[in-house]
Parts: C-alpha cells; structure tokens; sequence
C-alpha cells in the first residue's frame, strides 16, 4: 500500500498551524484557503479519474461520458 496523501484540509491546517494567522495578512490567508481549495479539487478530479478507470468512455450508467473538470463544475461550480 503506498503512502498516504494529506487532504486539502490536513494540509490548511498544519500551514495555518505553522504560522501566525492573525497577523497574516487578508491577502495573505485567502492566498492560503485558495491553494487548499485547489487541492481540493485536484484531489476530486482524480478520484474521478481514477473510479472511471474501467468504464468505457462513451457512456457511464447509460450517461455519456464527461471529464473530470466538466464533473467538478457541474458538481461544484467554480
């Protein structure tokens, strides 16, 4: 089994931990939750992926296929 991979939320609090939050700047904390945000999504996207491995590409359930990021927006949003 490989090794294990930090969450978006696992990974926002050890930054927030390791610094001095209320004396970050505005900019400087929505720089912050903007990446585990990403993170986040990057992390969506390829579990997407990864569970669709196998299905043919054409359709899934009777659904035509969409890729990862048309399933984040729909799902998600922006």
């Amino acid at each position: 089994m490989g090794s294990k991979q930090q969450t978006a939320v696992e990974w926002a609090f050890e930054q927030i931990s390791n610094i001095d939050w209320k004396h970050l700047s505005d900019s400087g904390k929505n720089d912050l939750l903007n990446q585990a945000l990403q993170m986040e999504r990057e992390h969506i996207e390829q579990a997407f992926i990864k569970g669709n491995e196998f299905v043919p590409k054409w359709k899934i359930n009777g659904v035509p296929y969409i890729e990862s990021e048309q399933y984040y927006e729909q799902t998600y949003g922006k």
